[in-house]
C-alpha cells in the first residue's frame, strides 16, 4: 500500500496541475482501474482503499470519473450493471503518472534528511518510523477540518502512535529546514496542503468541493477567546505567538471583523492581574505551558503587568481589535443552565468557575448573533476563535455533531485551514501545526502546579532538602520526568512520586559527575603525547564540571526562594487595585455612554431638521410642486428619515470609544 504521506504530496502536485480540488481526486480513481477489464463503482472505491488508502464515498467517486469521462480517459459502459473501463489515453495517463517518481524521490529525500538530523540528536529510527512520526504530525492537523466539513459523521481519521519525546525533535527539523533546507521545507508544506486538500472528501455533496474557493464569508464577526488575544498581542510563548499574529493579518486581509467581548477582557485583566503572585512558580529554566511561566521569560515585572491591564482598551484598538461593550454579564455570578455546567465540567473538569462563566457566555453570546443554527460556515454571522482544544469538543459535542450544525467555537489552527482553502495563494498554514504540536511539548501547567505544590509541602515538612530539590533541575531531568504527563493524570504527582524523582535525578547526577571525572581521569593517564591538545581538552571539561555546579547552585537558590509562599495580605492588595482599577473605567464607561448617546441624539435631531426645512425651502422658496414633493416623501422622504435616524445612531459606537479613550487617559490610571 502506497503510504499516505506520499498521497498528500502527489495531491497537492495535482492540484496544482489541474483547475479546482476536483482535479486532485479524479487521477487516483482513473490508477484504480484495471487495464484488462470493465469495474463497477464499488470495485474502484475497494481498490482505492487498497492501493491508496484513501476512503472515498460513492458518491465522489461517480463525479470524478464523470470529470474523467469528459477528459476522454475513462469510457462508462451501460450494461447490466454501469461499469467503467479505461481508454487508450486513460491507460497511457495512468501508467506515465505511475512511472514518474519525482515525488517519491523528493519524499526520500526528506525522510534522508530527517533521519540524518536525528542521528545527530542520538536518536535512531527507522525508515518506517521516521514516516509515521510525521503522518502523525501532519493528520492531527485535519482532524478537526474533518469534522467541520461534515459535523455529522465525525471524526474518521485514525491517528498511528504517537512516539512522545521524538515530537520535540521531529518539531526542531522543521524549524532547521526552514531556515537551512528549503527545499525539504516546501516538501512538508506540499504534504500538509495536501493533506488538507483530502478533507474535501468528506463534503455532504460533491458539488461543494467546486463552491470551497468561491464561497466567501460576509459579514463574519470573529470575537478572540482569552489565549487568542495573549497570543496575537504578543505576550505567550513564541511558539504560539507567530502562527497567531500570521493568523491576525489574514483575518485583516479577509475583512473579518476582529473584537472581543467586554467580559473576555475582564478575563484577561483578572489572569494578568494574578502574575504578580503566580509567577514565583515559574524557574526561568523551565518550560511550562503557561502565560505566566512566557512573561517571566520575557522579563515581566508586576509593574508590567498593571501597565498593561491599565492601557488594555488602547492596546487591542492599536491592534485592530474592538471591543464589544456588553451589559449584565459579570463572571463572578454568571448564571446559566446547569446542565451545561456539567457538560462542560466533562471535558475541563479542573477550570476555575471564573473561565468557565466566561466560556458558557462567550457561546451563549454568539448564539444570540446568529440568531439561528446553520448548517454553512460561510453562512456564520460570528465565530468565537479559541486555541482551546476541549471546549472546542464540548462545543461541538454539546448540541451540534448529532445534528450537523457549525459550532459557535472555531479553532485557530482550523480557521488557517479553511481560509487556505478559499485561497490557496496565501502562506501555508505549517506554522500554526507546529503551534499545535508544541503544546504537548511544554509541562502541561497543571501538572507542574500540581508537583510544585506537593514539592513545597515537601520541603515545609522537612521531608526534602535545598540541594535535593535543585537535582531535579540537573540537565532539565524534571522537564523531561513531568512532559509526558497528561494533565488528567496530575493526581498521580504524590509526595512518594517526587520522592522517587529526586532520588532518580541525584543517581543521574552523581553518574554525569563520575564520567566527567574518569574523562578528566583518562586526559591526565594519556602521557605527554599531545600534551598541549591534552591539557586544553582537560581544561575544557573542568570548566564544564564548574559550570554545571555553579547553574545547579544558581537554579538551587532560586528554586528555594520561589517556594516562599506569598502571604494573604499581599493577596488582598491585588485584589483592592483591580477592583479600583476596575471601579474607575466602569464609572468612565457610563459617563461615555451618556454623553456618546446624547451626542447622537442631538446629531439625529439635527438631521431631521435639515430634511424638514430643506422639504419646506422646496415647496414655499422654489415652488416645487406639493405632488413632487409628496413622491420624492414617499421614495426617499421617510425612509430617509429613518436612514438619517439610524445613521446618527450608529455613531454613537464611535462616539463611546472615542470619548471612554479620551477619558480614560486624563484619569491617570498610571499614577494609582
Amino acid at each position: 500500500m502506497v503510504n499516505s504521506i506520499y498521497i498528500y504530496a502527489l495531491m497537492k502536485a495535482l492540484y496544482e496541475e489541474g483547475q479546482d480540488y476536483l482535479d486532485s481526486f479524479w487521477p487516483f480513481a482513473v490508477m484504480a482501474i484495471p487495464s484488462n477489464k470493465s469495474v463497477d463503482i464499488s470495485y474502484i472505491q475497494r481498490r482505492l482503499k487498497e492501493k491508496y488508502n484513501l476512503e472515498m464515498p460513492l458518491h465522489v467517486i461517480g463525479v470524478v470519473l464523470a470529470r474523467a469521462e469528459g477528459k476522454k480517459l475513462v469510457k462508462r459502459e451501460r450494461l447490466e450493471q454501469e461499469k467503467y473501463r479505461l481508454t487508450g489515453a486513460g491507460y497511457t495517463y495512468a501508467v506515465k503518472l505511475e512511472n514518474d517518481r519525482e515525488v517519491e524521490r523528493r519524499i526520500t529525500a526528506l525522510l534522508e534528511s530527517i533521519e540524518k538530523f536525528l542521528e545527530q540528536k542520538t536518536v535512531v529510527l527507522s525508515c518506517d518510523q521516521i514516516r509515521e512520526l510525521l503522518l502523525y504530525f501532519i493528520q492531527r492537523n485535519i482532524d478537526f477540518l474533518v469534522e467541520c466539513i461534515n459535523p455529522s459523521i465525525g471524526s474518521r481519521m485514525v491517528l498511528p502512535q504517537k512516539f512522545g519525546g521524538n515530537d520535540r525533535y521531529l518539531l526542531e527539523y522543521v524549524q532547521f529546514a526552514d531556515h537551512q533546507e528549503p527545499e525539504n521545507y516546501k516538501m512538508l508544506e506540499n504534504m500538509v496542503m495536501g493533506s488538507i486538500i483530502s478533507a474535501l472528501l468528506y463534503v455532504e455533496e460533491p458539488e461543494d468541493i467546486a463552491k470551497i474557493r468561491t464561497t466567501r464569508f460576509s459579514n463574519c464577526q470573529i470575537f478572540l477567546d482569552t489565549n487568542i488575544a495573549f497570543s496575537m498581542l504578543g505576550l505567550d510563548i513564541e511558539e504560539f505567538n507567530e502562527p497567531a499574529t500570521e493568523l491576525l493579518s489574514l483575518l485583516k486581509k479577509n475583512n473579518f471583523e476582529l473584537k472581543v467581548f467586554s467580559f473576555t477582557i475582564d478575563e484577561i485583566t483578572y489572569v494578568l492581574n494574578s502574575y504578580s503572585r503566580e509567577n514565583y512558580r515559574y524557574p526561568l529554566g523551565m518550560k511550562v505551558n503557561s502565560l505566566y511561566s512566557a512573561l517571566k521569560r520575557k522579563g515581566w515585572s508586576k509593574i508590567d503587568a498593571r501597565e498593561f491591564i491599565i492601557h488594555i482598551e488602547r492596546t487591542l484598538q492599536q491592534s485592530g481589535i474592538r471591543i464589544e461593550w456588553i451589559k449584565g454579564i459579570n463572571l463572578s455570578n454568571y448564571k446559566t443552565e446547569e446542565a451545561l455546567r456539567n457538560s462542560i465540567k466533562k471535558y475541563k473538569p479542573d477550570q476555575n468557575l471564573f473561565s468557565q462563566n466566561h466560556d458558557l457566555a462567550a457561546i451563549a453570546k454568539i448564539q444570540e448573533i446568529r440568531g439561528k443554527p446553520t448548517r454553512k460556515i460561510e453562512d456564520s454571522k460570528a465565530f468565537f476563535l479559541t486555541s482551546d482544544v476541549k471546549l472546542s469538543r464540548f462545543n461541538l459535542e454539546t448540541g451540534h455533531k448529532e445534528v450537523g450544525t457549525i459550532c459557535e467555537t472555531i479553532l485557530d489552527r482550523l480557521l488557517t485551514n479553511i481560509l487556505w482553502l478559499k485561497n490557496p495563494n496565501t502562506k501555508p498554514p505549517l506554522k500554526s501545526i507546529i503551534a499545535a504540536h508544541s503544546r504537548n511539548l511544554f509541562v502541561n501547567r497543571r501538572v507542574w502546579d500540581r508537583f510544585y505544590g506537593v514539592l513545597q509541602e515537601l520541603k515545609e515538612s522537612g521531608k526534602v532538602k535545598d540541594e535535593g530539590i535543585s537535582t531535579l533541575f540537573w540537565h532539565n531531568y524534571v522537564e523531561d520526568a513531568l512532559r509526558s504527563i497528561e494533565d488528567s493524570d496530575a493526581n498521580k504527582i504524590t509526595p512518594q512520586f517526587v520522592l522517587e524523582e529526586i532520588e532518580k535525578a541525584e543517581k543521574k547526577k552523581e553518574q554525569d559527575f563520575e564520567e566527567t571525572k574518569k574523562e578528566i581521569e583518562k586526559i591526565e593517564k594519556a602521557g605527554k603525547q599531545k600534551e598541549e591538545d591534552l591539557e586544553t581538552k582537560r581544561k575544557g571539561l573542568e570548566e564544564t564540571l564548574n559550570k554545571m555546579q555553579i547553574e545547579l547552585e544558581m537554579k538551587e537558590k532560586e528554586f528555594s526562594k520561589n517556594l516562599e509562599s506569598i502571604s494573604n495580605a499581599k493577596l488582598q492588595v491585588e485584589k483592592e487595585w483591580l477592583d479600583k482599577i476596575q471601579g474607575i473605567k466602569q464609572r468612565v464607561r457610563g459617563i461615555s455612554e451618556s454623553r456618546a448617546k446624547l451626542w447622537s441624539n442631538i446629531l439625529g435631531l439635527s438631521l431631521l431638521l435639515v430634511f424638514v426645512i430643506s422639504v419646506l425651502v422646496a415647496y414655499f422658496y422654489f415652488l416645487v410642486p406639493l405632488q413632487v414633493i409628496s413622491l420624492v416623501i414617499t421614495f426617499t422622504g421617510f425612509g430617509g428619515a429613518v436612514g438619517l435616524w439610524k445613521f446618527a445612531g450608529k455613531t454613537k459606537n464611535w462616539l463611546f470609544e472615542y470619548i471612554y479613550a479620551k477619558r480614560l487617559k486624563e484619569a491617570e490610571l498610571d499614577e494609582i
